[in-house]
């Protein structure tokens, strides 16, 4: 299971996933994840058939399903990396709290401002809340 990760322009070869496995053995689980495919390159495949994804942004998703969301996630900057949140993201607060997403984000920040976990690897720190 992966969860509060970022997957950006996953390339498989060989016909591969991002995230690809068999359920019988817990399966692939992806939980508060962001999963973004650059539109200049090749269509990768991000999900096996059996891959069980929830409280997750891609717009390879079924909208509403499992709290999943189509919305673009809202970068600061996609170009230059910085893959945290503008105010504006639909990702903030729109994940499941779960003890498996740990206590800090990729920055080492509080993992969860407020009261619900946000979709991918960085927690939108407000002005209140950043250290």
């Amino acid at each position: 299971m992966v969860s509060a990760c970022t997957l950006i322009n996953n390339v498989a070869e060989r016909g591969g996933d991002a995230l690809s496995g068999d359920l019988e053995y817990g399966g692939p689980y992806a939980r508060n994840c962001i999963f973004v495919e650059d539109g200049n390159q090749p269509k990768a495949n991000m999900f096996g058939d059996n891959t069980i994804i929830s409280y997750s942004s891609s717009i390879n998703l079924h909208h509403g399903v499992l709290g999943n969301i189509t919305n673009s996630p809202a970068f600061i900057n996609f170009e230059t990396g910085n893959y945290q949140l503008t105010p504006e993201s639909a990702c903030i607060d729109a994940g499941i709290n779960n003890p498996d997403n740990g206590t800090t984000d990729m920055d080492g920040n509080p993992r969860i401002v407020g009261s619900t976990i946000d979709m991918g690897a960085y927690e939108f720190q407000t002005s209140e809340s950043a250290v």
